[in-house]
């Protein structure tokens, strides 16, 4: 969710990894990237319920293994919520520095899917990276 710098070269990473990307941004020279990225699918990023019956089609109502956010904002993380299957793994990129969120917690622990931020504090694993 969000095909910016990070976005598409995660898009790139992830389908060179063997991944089926579904790309969900709000700008189409942004979705154009992410198809150029190597992205299988695209989805504006407009309205929140038809990008879950979209993803849902695509998946065969069992949604995504692994859901990354990068954006950093409120609603795309509740949505990449709502993207992440049962078990699955989201992966927190976007830099939330404007507030406080909130997640819907019901959600969260009725999938038990894993949390993963992408934010690393430690400079050894910079410098390994």
């Amino acid at each position: 969710v969000g095909i910016g710098f990070l976005g598409a070269v995660l898009t790139r990473l992830a389908t060179d990894a063997g991944a089926r990307v579904i790309a969900i941004s709000r700008r189409p020279f942004s979705l154009d990237l992410a198809r150029r990225m190597g992205a299988a699918e695209t989805i504006p990023l407009e309205d929140h319920y038809g990008i879950i019956n979209r993803v849902g089609e695509l998946t065969g109502g069992v949604f995504c293994d692994v859901t990354i956010e990068a954006i950093g904002k409120q609603w795309p993380l509740d949505l990449a919520a709502e993207l992440t299957r049962e078990r699955g793994r989201l992966v927190i990129a976007g830099y939330h520095q404007d507030g406080p969120r909130q997640v819907n917690m019901q959600l969260w622990n009725w999938r038990g899917f894993d949390i993963a931020s992408a934010h690393e504090r430690d400079p050894a694993v910079y410098a390994q990276g």
